[in-house]
């Protein structure tokens, strides 16, 4: 840039180490014990050497005056082609708010984290048709960063002496003259009326992020094959942390699953399986909740070698709630709505997000004759919900509707020995609900601008050949 030259290496790295050991003692044909260690730690150093050199000019049209030291200074700065030396009469053009003219800062920077975990279980064969597992997952987890800075910087005087006392070198008392006295700590006054600035702190090792964390779960499951045709498994993981690193960390969780399998007939099979996962936060301040239930249930059909079809339905419920703090140039009237405790001039509220979708789904394939095979189906789905959305003063709850259609449907034809042609039809279309806000009567929409919505037609044509 014309009134600026930055320069200055810089130097990162990962390194990581990860272990794993597993060994499965079958104690007897019915009883096994299984135990799993995992150990992983990395560690992210990084530097950055940074040299930076202003010229000061009106604008970057009119060419820079730059002063020439006579004091001793760090770094040497190469003046642009077209400048000139300052004078009393064509000084430099600083400010009280100009950037330091030379400026090296050495940025150090470093994140670790390690975990240990280990996860020891026991299953047992009750029958052919019946087991259970018994287990329990301890995990051990470090986050440890550092930041080490030094600066050197050189402030020159412009139109008067005092304009070098700017920036960290500021006078610790404006209305005495520019003296040693009168510069705050690590600024010293040069023989130049240029000032130097060295701030050189004391090295501290990397510290926790947090207080390290330790993680308990406990696992319980059951399987079953009443028969041949029907299969069932139950899991439930119960979960207990003694901190969190993030908000949105929980504490305390559980998770439950739900898998069945029936062969209904030779030609039907059907499926189901259900998710259910609570977690929470709710220490003073954050109050967090979440959770999430999914349900599915699909079906495959084939009762004959010229027709199948596979259909499917699923629900999903996302919910979680915590309190938030931010900015508002307005006194907030929204339901919850405090000032942030401990912070001036921010607002906390409750922030709720909640999201529910229905999703269905088919695919059906007919062979009416020997060469030609048609297929039809669809992809489904529907979500509704809303957010939070801080940009207003009222805070209001935006919208979270849509729907996405996305039907298809095309021919598979065997004209010829190991050579088919294809034609498919793709249908996409995505839409989105808007609602009214009942404060202010505005239209609130997910963007920000307006409802989102598209939609195109995809045609496919080729030709397979099968060697």
């Amino acid at each position: 840039m014309r009134n600026q030259t930055n320069a200055g290496p810089v130097f990162g790295r990962r390194v990581a180490a990860a272990a794993d050991f597993a060994a499965t003692w079958q104690i007897t044909d019915k009883l096994s014990f299984l135990d799993t260690f995992r150990y992983s730690n990395w560690r992210n150093p990084a530097a950055f050497d940074a040299s930076s050199c202003s010229f000061f000019s009106p604008n970057l049209n009119t060419a820079a005056f730059f002063f020439s030291p006579s004091a001793s200074i760090p770094l040497t700065c190469v003046p642009p082609a077209d400048a000139a030396p300052g004078t009393a009469t064509n000084p430099v053009a600083h400010n009280a708010s100009s950037a330091p003219d030379l400026s090296i800062i050495l940025d150090s920077n470093f994140l670790k984290q390690e975990e240990r975990m280990n996860l020891a279980e026991v299953n047992y064969r009750f029958s052919q048709k019946l087991g259970a597992r018994v287990g329990f997952r301890y995990r051990h987890r470090i986050i440890a960063d550092n930041f080490y800075e030094t600066v050197n910087q050189v402030f020159y005087p412009g139109a008067t002496a005092a304009l070098a006392a700017r920036g960290a070198c500021a006078l610790v008392n404006p209305a005495n003259p520019v003296s040693q006295a009168n510069l705050p700590a690590g600024c010293t006054l040069n023989s130049d009326s240029s000032i130097s600035f060295l701030s050189i702190p004391a090295f501290v090792p990397a510290s926790d992020v947090v207080p390290p964390i330790s993680e308990f779960s406990g696992l319980f499951g059951i399987w079953a094959r009443p028969s041949p045709k029907l299969q069932i498994s139950f899991d439930t993981e119960l979960f207990k942390a003694d901190g969190s690193f993030t908000r949105i960390s929980p504490r305390q969780s559980q998770e439950y699953r739900v898998r069945a399998k029936y062969a209904l007939a030779s030609w039907l099979h059907l499926n189901g399986n259900a998710l259910i996962w609570e977690a929470r936060n709710n220490v003073t301040n954050v109050n967090y909740l979440a959770h999430n239930r999914a349900y599915g249930i699909s079906a495959t059909l084939q009762p004959k070698d010229k027709i199948g079809l596979e259909i499917g339905y699923d629900y999903d419920d996302v919910f979680s709630q915590i309190l938030i703090c931010f900015v508002s140039s307005a006194a907030l009237t929204g339901p919850s709505t405090v000032t942030c405790p401990g912070v001036t001039g921010l607002q906390q509220q409750l922030s709720t997000y909640t999201n529910n979708s229905n999703y269905g789904y088919f695919d059906l394939s007919l062979t009416p004759v020997h060469r030609l095979t048609a297929h039809l189906g669809a992809n489904l789905m529907g979500t509704s919900g809303s957010a939070l959305l801080v940009i207003t003063p009222q805070v209001p709850s935006g919208p979270l509707d849509s729907k996405w259609l996305h039907p298809f449907g095309g021919l598979d034809y065997h004209f010829a020995k190991s050579w088919t042609g294809k034609a498919y039809w793709d249908y996409y279309s995505y839409h989105e609900d808007p609602t009214v806000s009942a404060a202010t009567g505005a239209i609130i929409s997910q963007d920000l601008l307006a409802p989102r919505n598209f939609r195109g037609n995809l045609v496919t044509l080729s030709v397979k050949y099968a060697f």
